[in-house]
């Protein structure tokens, strides 16, 4: 076989991995087999297979352990497209500001989303969180409140059940997570207590079904805080990779 016919050959090969990985038939941590039963199960040449396996390994599907020949089969993760991401809207000129007010066009319609089809367990979940906010909160626990906060955003996203939604909101915040974090770490108490009130008002307007009102309401909160993200010296930084 000619090298071209390898190369299409790996890639083919590469694309079924692939599939069995985002559909489940292999589990994350699984070990995908031996070269020679590679070799076998796709009717490959060994530089076929070698090939797909870097490809995978490239994509960050698989593990490969040299020195003890394995394997391992590895679930995709947000990271990789994060970085990608990061990539063209670098090369697009975009900021920090960019992607975080990206956020504040998608969430209130999330939300407004999240109010119309409440269910018992979304109040529960978020109140949960709202919970440990306060807490960390009582002990000057900034650092907890970014997570919790982080938490809290993630999970409005979660109960919406868009998964687009989910996977683009997980890539921003890699994006602008860690200004977003020096903002809440440099922001007084007051400030933080309001943020948490807001969340607050935000679970009762969903568990009302007061879908239009929250949808404002978030829109609002959401505006206010990018108000304190513009007064972060790296809001208007480029987007780094």
């Amino acid at each position: 076989m000619d090298g071209q016919g390898a190369a299409k050959l790996s890639e083919k090969v590469a694309a079924l991995i692939r599939q069995k990985i985002a559909d489940g038939a292999l589990k994350d941590g699984e070990d995908l087999g031996s070269e020679a039963t590679l070799i076998e199960q796709y009717n490959a040449s060994r530089p076929s297979i070698r090939e797909a396996l870097r490809i995978l390994e490239a994509e960050g599907l698989l593990q490969i352990v040299r020195g003890a020949r394995s394997v391992k089969v590895r679930a995709p993760q947000v990271d990789l497209p994060a970085r990608y991401m990061a990539l063209l809207l670098r090369t697009q000129g975009a900021t920090v500001a960019d992607a975080y007010h990206c956020r504040t066009l998608i969430e209130p319609a999330i939300v407004k989303e999240v109010a119309n089809n409440a269910s018992d367990k979304a109040p529960i979940i978020l109140n949960n969180i709202i919970r440990r906010e306060n807490e960390a909160l009582l002990m000057n626990d900034f650092e907890a409140i970014v997570r919790y906060s982080n938490e809290f955003h993630a999970a409005l996203i979660a109960l919406s059940g868009n998964k687009s939604a989910q996977l683009i909101i997980s890539m921003l915040n890699k994006i602008y997570g860690d200004h977003y974090a020096t903002v809440v770490l440099n922001t007084d108490k007051d400030t933080l207590e309001k943020a948490i009130k807001a969340h607050e008002i935000l679970v009762h307007f969903i568990e009302k079904g007061q879908a239009e009102r929250a949808e404002q309401f978030w829109n609002s909160h959401l505006n206010l805080f990018e108000q304190l993200m513009r007064n972060s010296k790296s809001y208007l930084q480029m987007v780094e990779l």
